[in-house]
This record gives structure tokens, C-alpha cells and sequence, in this order.
């Protein structure tokens, strides 16, 4: 997502495309911010995504942050519930991405509203068991996959 949100945000911007609204985009952001585990006092009892694959347990990017900061306008509830997922993961820096980097201070927002999002878990057959938590209580929302 930190390679097509510069992309995306310049589009709109300029006057192009709109994809930042798309629902497909939308549906992606939210499946990866589903994947941020319980806080964890490793990290400072804050939220990171969960490893997996080759990946790294407690990674935290400024994705949810950057598209609550670019869906703000157009949709506020679904801009608190990414904010509210910037801020328990304690509103990282990291933009994955060196397109952006240097921009933090216009693509982010900490002042935002923040409001938890209310996922519940989920279950998807369709792919390897994977358990994904969200909610403010340690084990209150669980996604498997």
C-alpha cells in the first residue's frame, strides 16, 4: 500500500483519478488494519501487525493514518476508525515507501477524530488460519483466515 497511496493521492489531487474513494481501496486498507495484533509491551503495550510468512512481527507504517487523513472529507466514519487505528499503534512515522518520505507533515494528521472501529471477528476459509486482533480488549476481536 506504501507504493500506490503517493501515486493515488497525487491522481486525486491533480485532478485525475479518484481511487483514494474507490471501495476496492477502501476494502484493502481495512483488511490490513485488521491485522495489527493485541498492544503488545514489547512495543510499548502498542498495536503492530502480526508476522507472518517472512514478515517481521511488530512492524507499524503510517498507512491508516495517511488514507484517514485522505478519506477525511468524504468519509469520516470509516477516516476515525483508520485514525483510531494510527493512534493505538502509536501514531508511527513510517511510510514504507521513499516517494513519500519527507511528507509526513502533509499526508498525516494527528488531530484528526479517532473512534474504534466496532470489527468484530471473522472467519475466511479461503486461505491459511491466520488470527488478527483488533478491538481495546486483549483477545475482543480475532479475524481468521
Amino acid at each position: 500500500m506504501s507504493t500506490l497511496l503517493p501515486f493515488a493521492l497525487a491522481a486525486r489531487n491533480a485532478g485525475m483519478e479518484n481511487f483514494i474513494d474507490s471501495e476496492a481501496l477502501k476494502k484493502v486498507i481495512v483488511c490490513l488494519s485488521k491485522e495489527h495484533a493485541p498492544p503488545d509491551p514489547r512495543y510499548s503495550m502498542k498495536r503492530t501487525l502480526v508476522g507472518y510468512g517472512k514478515g517481521s512481527a511488530g512492524e507499524r507504517f503510517a498507512v491508516p493514518g495517511i488514507m484517514a487523513k485522505a478519506l477525511s472529507s468524504n468519509d469520516p466514519k470509516l477516516a476515525a476508525q483508520l485514525q483510531w487505528v494510527w493512534n493505538v499503534c502509536g501514531n508511527s512515522l513510517n511510510i514504507a515507501n521513499r516517494t513519500m518520505t519527507g511528507f509526513e507533515d502533509f499526508v498525516l494528521d494527528r488531530d484528526l477524530p479517532a473512534k474504534a472501529s466496532g470489527w468484530v471477528s471473522e472467519l475466511d476459509k479461503k486461505v491459511p488460519i491466520h488470527l488478527l486482533f483488533l478491538q481495546g480488549a486483549l483477545f475482543s476481536s480475532v479475524r481468521t483466515l
